[in-house]
């Protein structure tokens, strides 16, 4: 499924920029359905009880630049979100020529960097 969505955002769907932040253009619609399916087939890929998958493609009335989904775990001491902590995402390039996988860390978090290795190659290692 990520193979045929990473084709199908290809061409002249990105960059995102083209939409000048209009949630109702068709093309950025399709984009919105494209990630939702995604969505949905890592969800029948992973545990619910283990993670939260969440696709993103704008934040209020911003449209993002890059295209995301969010692989947030579940259990109490990983569980995080967008704000905090440190997750995986599948992240569309800003020119749709591919999709990069990244551990993120939150944007508020005051983590140290002596703190997010250990947690992180916990949870690597949690996957097994």
């Amino acid at each position: 499924m990520i193979e045929h969505l990473e084709d199908s955002l290809l061409g002249d769907y990105l960059p995102t920029l083209q939409y000048d932040n209009d949630l109702k253009n068709p093309k950025f619609l399709q984009i919105k359905s494209l990630l939702k399916k995604a969505e949905e087939s890592l969800k029948d890929i992973l545990p619910n009880d283990l993670y939260q998958i969440k696709h993103r493609t704008h934040q209020f009335k911003n449209i993002a630049l890059c295209p995301w989904i969010g692989i947030h775990s579940r259990q109490n001491e990983y569980y995080q979100n967008a704000q905090e902590g440190i997750y995986l995402t599948l992240l569309w390039k800003v020119d749709g020529s591919g999709i990069c996988v990244s551990l993120q860390i939150g944007t508020n978090s005051q983590k140290k960097p002596n703190e997010i290795r250990p947690r992180t190659l916990s949870i690597i290692n949690s996957w097994g």
